[in-house]
């Protein structure tokens, strides 16, 4: 397009007014046909910007969902944990009429002699 563009400037005093005009419809097609290319592409980055982002937004809505099941299995799992270590470590022991209650389990060893 430029160079008929070009040549036409170039020689449109030259031109009689009907080769003129012809001149002027070839390049006011090619324009025309230029501007539905940009108009397509326009359209298609806009399609593919959209599909894009719909994906983007799925995949952001799944990753939240799959972040909120982890902290709730997590959480679950704390539980569960905490039910279990509370049984298991919460021993009671008698001593002398003393009582002592220990939040981890503890191994001593005890002796005892008979006097006598």
């Amino acid at each position: 397009m430029p160079q008929i563009s070009d040549e036409y400037l170039t020689t449109v005093k030259s031109l009689s007014p009907e080769k003129r005009s012809e001149q002027m419809s070839k390049i006011q097609k090619m324009f025309n046909r230029a501007k539905e290319y940009s108009d397509d592409k326009v359209q298609l980055a806009i399609q593919t910007y959209e599909l894009v982002d719909k994906h983007i937004r799925r995949l952001d809505s799944d990753l939240a969902k799959f972040e909120a099941e982890i902290k709730e299995k997590a959480l679950n799992n704390n539980k569960k944990e905490e039910e279990t270590n509370s049984k298991k470590s919460k021993f009671i022991i008698f001593l002398i009429g003393v009582t002592v209650q220990l939040q981890e389990p503890m191994l001593f060893e005890v002796q005892y002699e008979r006097g006598g």
